[in-house]
């Protein structure tokens, strides 16, 4: 990279001190972010006396800052999941079509990953709220289960006593 004129790092300078947006200095000047950076960061000006140094602008805070976080909508969760998987076959798709049906391996892959996964969106919107047992297949109501073990010991005992 060549060079800056240190009257054109002096100009960059006060412009962006001005409070000149930076693409309007990048074009005013023709140059990108890294020779407009490297002019803040100089130290010395067109006579070669020392520059004070630049205080950088904050980027822009606001950008992708949500506001407070909701709790998790559970169908709006699993509908999101749906949307995705659909787009995604909707590429493999599109890919395969581009390609005249043969399947590269990282698109099968990614077809059997999908598959799996919908599977499991669909086990998961079918328990709905109240599933009687959780992921690892424990029931959640601890008194449904000791009642549930209890009739099984009674008939396993009843059928021994016979």
């Amino acid at each position: 990279m060549p060079r800056l004129a240190p009257e054109i790092v002096a100009a960059v300078r006060a412009r962006y001190e001005a409070g000149v947006p930076l693409a309007a200095i990048r074009a005013e000047f023709g140059i990108n972010n890294e020779p407009l950076y490297a002019c803040l960061r100089a130290a010395t000006g067109p006579d070669g006396e020392s520059l004070p140094p630049v205080s950088l602008r904050r980027p822009n805070i606001r950008r992708g800052v949500r506001g407070p976080r909701r709790p998790l909508d559970r169908k709006a969760v699993v509908a999101q999941l749906w949307l995705t998987a659909a787009r995604h076959i909707r590429d493999i798709d599109a890919r395969l079509t581009r390609l005249r049906g043969e399947a590269p391996p990282a698109d099968t892959r990614a077809l059997a990953t999908l598959v799996r996964a919908l599977r499991e969106l669909a086990r998961f919107e079918q328990d709905g709220a109240g599933a009687k047992q959780n992921a690892d297949g424990a029931p959640r109501d601890v008194e449904e289960f000791r009642r549930e073990l209890v009739r099984k010991m009674d008939a396993l005992v009843a059928g021994r006593t016979d």
